[in-house]
């Protein structure tokens, strides 16, 4: 989280934060890498970027989103496959039976 919170007041938004975009150096601190998404911080975004199993809610719903926010949505589902070992949901979409249970 400290990498995210340096990356957003920095201005930048990540828009594809994913395990795969991820790495740990030799003190076991996690790096993120692969910008090639990123935007500023504080601009409504349309944009349907992202991967499918980290993408937030409002970004399926294709409603404007900031990018900061779902960067930390993202983070949440990387967080949850380190504690559990597998995704939350396939989709943040109310159809995903298992998104809906941990939205209701």
């Amino acid at each position: 989280m400290t990498a995210l919170k340096h990356m957003h007041d920095s201005g930048v938004s990540h828009r594809d934060i994913k395990l795969e975009n991820t790495l740990l150096n030799k003190d076991y601190v996690l790096k993120i890498c692969d910008f090639g998404f990123a935007g500023a911080v504080g601009q409504l975004l349309n944009d349907n970027l992202g991967t499918q199993s980290y993408k937030a809610p409002e970004i399926y719903a294709r409603t404007p989103y900031l990018g900061e926010k779902a960067d930390v949505f993202s983070s949440g589902v990387c967080f949850f496959i380190f504690c559990f070992g597998h995704y939350p949901f396939s989709r943040a979409i109310n159809s995903d039976g298992f998104y809906r249970m941990f939205t209701q």
